[in-house]
């Protein structure tokens, strides 16, 4: 071997050695780039299921809150008798709940279900049912009803607040549960039998209800 083969040799053994230990570079550079891009797409993995999982216990939350100032309201008012001496104690119970459950259905309702969806056209409908007893028991109040006038009171409040087979606030309670549990897909509409109940309910209280809201439920 001349002298020159073996300075060929050398430097081809050095290209040898700088590709592999180049090849070997950008292998591993390669995963670790892959490695840090799938951690930090599992990160971002978790925190979207831990923000998705907040937004749901605030639902739940506010559902909860909303469904309880209903119980309240409904039970109070159904417990009431003009001429009774508890009554303005019941009337005030329930204005109080009246009054805080006016304001989730106004602003978190809204805010967290949308503006025309079933859960807020529901609210609509119970505030409506709720403020026409709220007014008709305190008109009686105020005139000092007794006897057979107080208990056609009571008995038309009873009238405002239950239906046949049920109380309005059994849909409320179903379309919050439902809105909460299919989040965040939307409930779009009334379904099954609680459309004839929104149907019936929007009769009840004069309240326009969207074709929109139950006309989807009946394709289903």
């Amino acid at each position: 071997m001349t002298v020159l083969d073996s300075v060929l040799s050398g430097v081809a053994g050095v290209v040898l050695a700088t590709a592999a230990t180049l090849g070997y570079t950008w292998h591993k550079d390669r995963r670790d780039r892959n490695d840090r891009e799938a951690a930090e797409a599992r990160r971002r993995e978790e925190r979207s299921e831990k923000e998705r999982a907040g937004q749901q216990e605030r639902r739940q939350e506010v559902s909860a809150h909303y469904l309880s100032c209903l119980g309240t309201t409904f039970a109070a008012l159904d417990a009431v008798l003009v001429d009774a001496s508890n009554a303005d104690e019941l009337i005030r119970i329930a204005s109080d709940s009246y009054g805080e459950l006016q304001g989730i259905g106004q602003g978190k309702l809204v805010t967290l279900f949308g503006a025309d969806s079933p859960v807020v056209w529901a609210d609509r409908a119970m505030r409506r049912i709720l403020d026409d007893a709220l007014v008709t028991v305190r008109q009686a109040r105020s005139q000092g009803q007794t006897g057979d006038a107080a208990q056609q009171t009571s008995y038309i409040i009873r009238q405002l607040t239950r239906t046949a087979d049920r109380s309005p606030r059994d849909l409320m309670r179903w379309t919050l549960d439902e809105a909460t549990k299919r989040w965040p897909q939307p409930l779009e509409c009334f379904e099954g039998h609680w459309q004839f109940f929104a149907q019936n309910l929007a009769q009840q209280t004069g309240l326009a209800l969207p074709d929109k809201l139950v006309m989807a439920g009946q394709t289903q």
